[in-house]
């Protein structure tokens, strides 16, 4: 990407790992096509004039570390908001719920992050961010026993980045699945590319497989299609926020 335009001064950069995640907030801020450092993203302008960027990040630490470094050297944004799905651990955190943790830690290392411009409208709780599916009664018990509320793949990486940059950032999840389900495993899971978008084909030769597993993408579906439901709001009243 290119360097920062001088007349590009995002008051706030909305970021999102996949575009079924960042498609209705679009959607619910009118935000229309826009080429930032060129690369193709969605703009707009909030009620006191400042310049709003929506923007995909990909799915998992790598590709979300990586491309909030370039989103922030496109744009010179003076905050950042992460939106997205994710799994909840806690047993009260139900499909639909929102949370807004006070604390993110990254797993592999346990680095802890803390929003410095939380989003207001969700639950606190502690946020850990895993670089492969947190499944099975190991890992997803470990997980319990340290009180996390949820999990995610791209919020500390994100974190990281805006620390070391002095921008101020938060966070909003909202629970899509959650592992009792047994809706997510790695075969779900590689049906989406990093870039967030689902593998047409490899949908098609995991249903010719196995195909009562139609009713299990379905389920997952209509809960993503609940959560983001819930998500869409609180972010929007967020990142339209006079002075955010």
């Amino acid at each position: 990407m290119a360097g920062p335009d001088s007349d590009e001064r995002p008051a706030v950069l909305l970021l999102a790992a996949m575009a079924t995640e960042l498609r209705p907030l679009v959607r619910a801020l009118r935000l229309q096509p826009k080429k930032v450092g060129g690369i193709e993203a969605r703009g707009g302008r909030r009620a006191d004039g400042r310049t709003l960027i929506a923007a995909l990040v990909g799915v998992g630490p790598e590709a979300a570390g990586t491309a909030t470094e370039q989103w922030l050297a496109a744009t010179d944004a003076g905050r950042v908001v992460l939106a997205g799905v994710s799994g909840g651990i806690d047993p009260e955190m139900t499909i639909g719920t929102l949370l807004s943790p006070e604390l993110v830690v990254e797993r592999s290392t346990g680095r802890q992050h803390h929003p410095t411009r939380p989003v207001k409208g969700g639950r606190a709780g502690t946020l850990v961010t895993c670089a492969t599916l947190a499944i099975g009664e190991g890992p997803v018990g470990d997980l319990m026993a340290q009180g996390v509320a949820a999990v995610d793949m791209e919020t500390a990486a994100v974190a990281d980045v805006c620390e070391r940059r002095g921008v101020p950032w938060g966070v909003v999840r909202v629970i899509s699945d959650r592992p009792d389900d047994h809706l997510v495993d790695d075969a779900v899971f590689g049906l989406v590319r990093q870039d967030g978008s689902t593998d047409g084909r490899a949908v098609a030769r995991l249903l010719a497989r196995r195909p009562w597993e139609v009713r299990r993408l379905a389920r997952l579906a209509g809960d993503t299609r609940t959560a983001l439901a819930a998500l869409t709001p609180v972010t929007l009243a967020d990142v339209s926020e006079p002075g955010s």
